[in-house]
């Protein structure tokens, strides 16, 4: 038989009550109510996330932030958007104006310049992130990498 799971934070369970009453979005709505089941402990993660419609796993990251970051973190935008970019502000304007102006003939003299000038190291595979980006729609042969003109 399952283990039953009890999320052991009783100080959360006023703040899951009254933000369950104001019923904001189906988002947060469905990680409340595992919260409150998970308070309980009479369900196993199991049967939280059936009750909720969501893996096993999706609901023991939803326990862990709010156990350890609180309400506010679970329910906040943050989780899941990707990497944070490693080419960004003035380094990206520079890289965008050098591709433009076609600047670097191969995309290795292109990563280049970002290693030296900025201290930015890209894969080639990164490189070609930013070409996509910046528009091209040919495709560089794997062994020249060569910038569109």
């Amino acid at each position: 038989m399952a283990k039953t799971f009890q999320l052991g934070s009783p100080e959360l369970a006023a703040e899951v009550e009254s933000r369950l009453a104001k019923g904001e979005s189906r988002r947060e709505m469905e990680r409340l109510m595992a919260l409150r089941l998970g308070m309980g402990g009479e369900h196993t993660l199991e049967q939280i996330g059936q009750a909720v419609g969501r893996a096993r796993s999706r609901i023991i990251k939803w326990m862990r932030v709010a156990r350890e970051h609180g309400v506010e973190d679970l329910l906040g935008r943050h989780q899941g958007r990707g990497r944070v970019p490693r080419v960004k502000g003035a380094v990206l304007k520079g890289l965008r104006h050098g591709l433009r102006r076609g600047r670097w003939k191969r995309a290795k003299e292109a990563g280049q310049w970002l290693e030296q000038r900025h201290g930015v190291k890209l894969s080639q595979a990164g490189m070609r992130y930013w070409l996509k980006k910046r528009g091209s729609t040919e495709a560089p042969a794997p062994d020249s990498y060569h910038l569109p003109v």
